[in-house]
């Protein structure tokens, strides 16, 4: 259970460093460009949302790093795994929140080059956005059907 774990807080961890890697790209691109009101909200969109995916992958490192430590102990792994549940927890949604924050700047991204185009990012990023929200509906209900009473 404990190399489960250990596994899926890399993967987690993994790919907030990717996602943090092109909100904060998507920072720097923006920043050499003339200010608007847009693209001052396009930035601290993509800054928030790289600050949260960075937050995530600290969270998933060092809870790694205490779950690789305490497993070498005696300590039991299911024991060390709930006392840092509520850090999966807090990670989780700092990704989400961070992904919620990156795709809301797509979709506003597209408007400043045109109507079009910004019609057409705003549609594609918040079917997106209503994708990962109806998948994070699906898995909090299962964890709550799952859990005993």
């Amino acid at each position: 259970m404990v190399e489960i774990t250990i596994e899926q807080n890399n993967q987690f961890a993994t790919l907030s460093g990717i996602l943090a890697g092109f909100a904060f790209a998507a920072v720097v691109e923006l920043l050499g460009t003339e200010r608007t009101r847009l693209l001052n909200t396009l930035i601290a969109l993509f800054g928030a949302s790289s600050l949260l995916f960075i937050l995530a992958l600290f969270i998933y490192t060092l809870t790694n790093a205490v779950v690789v430590e305490l497993k070498d102990n005696e300590t039991p792994a299911n024991q060390v795994i709930q006392g840092l549940s509520g850090l999966g927890v807090a990670g989780f949604f700092a990704q989400y929140f961070g992904l919620a924050l990156l795709l809301t700047g797509i979709s506003l991204s597209g408007w400043v080059r045109s109507r079009v185009l910004g019609l057409l990012t705003t549609i594609l990023g918040m079917s997106a956005l209503c994708a990962t929200l109806a998948v994070l509906v699906q898995v909090v209900v299962a964890i709550i059907q799952a859990t005993p009473t």
